[in-house]
């Protein structure tokens, strides 16, 4: 991800630098072997200074399971950020952003995971309200 994105993250989030990033090590085969994160997608806003990001956080490895959870977030500065679950069938293989942006209150985001091409909106103004997901096939829109 490219530092002036990080840089933006840590600034929305009121930190003193930019977000920190720690890509989980990898063993000879690609597989991750260690926690850590990393951003994989990111806008930002530049007229309000809020951030929408897609971040996959690898947790503490346990015997035959790799926890990984990949979610999308938007930070605004002096909000608190919000946070949601992506939808995928399994978080572990990743997924690929292909759009990511913001529209009015929402920040729509299209990408693939292993299965699936998915579409997705999150309201940063109603922090309670669930992530509102759809399955995009083909030419159509499939809303679930």
């Amino acid at each position: 991800m490219t530092a002036d994105l990080l840089a933006a993250i840590g600034t929305a989030l009121g930190l003193d630098g930019s977000y920190p990033v720690q890509p989980p090590r990898q063993d000879a085969d690609g597989f991750a072997i260690s926690p850590g994160n990393r951003v994989l997608d990111g806008t930002v806003d530049h007229g309000s200074g809020r951030v929408g990001l897609v971040e996959k956080t690898i947790g503490d490895l346990s015997v035959g399971y790799v926890p990984v959870e990949i979610t999308i977030n938007v930070v605004e500065p002096g909000r608190p950020p919000l946070r949601a679950q992506l939808h995928s069938y399994n978080p572990y293989f990743g997924c690929s952003v292909h759009l990511m942006r913001f529209l009015g209150n929402a920040l729509i985001t299209v990408y693939t995971e292993k299965h699936w091409t998915m579409a997705s909106r999150l309201v940063p103004t109603s922090p309670d309200q669930p992530l509102v997901k759809w399955a995009v096939t083909g030419w159509s829109l499939s809303v679930s």
